[in-house]
């Protein structure tokens, strides 16, 4: 009963998200879902290539400030690495003429899981974003970012996302 009360929460969260966003021609407001690739070096392993899937709510203030929450899953071809996935609070400022570009951070809690010899561990840490996105049509994006686990961990990857 709790999976299915979550999940009708998430449907109204979402079918809101696209009316707010039919209404609001903001190109960085409503709900969006994409894709990430890049490069990941984690201490003491090595470093391999990322990949990983994110869902996201995000409002686009009349100020061209912009403000909301994302959610991450992915991995990378890092030896013993089975998962991370994170939950950030987005901040950032529409920037360009048109203003169809975002300079955003983002900060949150992330949690990775690893695996060798039938053994798993997990982890959390502070989990850091900053990058750039652009709106290529009213309803997709390109986007770049560099990621920081700790302050000990780097990455940095780009990727596309729709929005609906």
């Amino acid at each position: 009963m709790k999976k299915l009360t979550s999940a009708a929460f998430a449907a109204a969260l979402l079918a809101s998200a696209a009316s707010v966003q039919a209404a609001d021609d903001k190109p960085f407001s409503g709900t969006y879902l994409g894709a990430d690739v890049g490069y990941l070096d984690l201490e003491g392993l090595d470093g391999g290539i990322s990949y990983e899937g994110f869902l996201g709510l995000r409002k686009q203030t009349n100020g061209g400030f912009v403000y909301g929450i994302e959610g991450t899953f992915g991995s990378a071809d890092i030896e013993l690495l089975d998962h991370v996935w994170s939950v950030n609070g987005v901040l950032g400022a529409v920037v360009g003429q048109e203003g169809r570009g975002l300079i955003f951070v983002s900060g949150g809690y992330a949690e990775a899981k690893a695996s060798a010899f039938g053994v798993s561990v997990t982890g959390d840490a502070f989990r850091g974003d900053i990058g750039y996105e652009y709106a290529m049509g009213d309803n997709y994006s390109i986007r770049i970012k560099a990621t920081t686990f700790e302050f000990d961990d780097y990455g940095a990857s780009a990727g596309f996302l729709v929005r609906f």
